[in-house]
């Protein structure tokens, strides 16, 4: 499963991971608030207060449709 980030800036990042998985591993305090500093997903660093949106994607349903 593949999650997109998208920041308040515009950028669009794509990462192989869920989005509970992300928010529980990376994103979130053992509080359940985001942090406010950089953490690293992958092969860069954001700061999870500047997602402005996550969005899950379901490779096995786009590539049955031609995606």
């Amino acid at each position: 499963m593949k999650t997109r980030l998208f920041l308040d800036n515009g950028r669009m990042y794509e990462i192989e991971s869920d989005v509970q998985s992300l928010l529980n591993n990376h994103l979130t305090d053992e509080n359940g608030e985001l942090h406010n500093a950089f953490v690293q997903l992958e092969d860069f660093y954001i700061n999870p207060q500047h997602i402005a949106a996550l969005e899950e994607i379901d490779e096995k349903k786009h590539s049955s449709i031609g995606f």
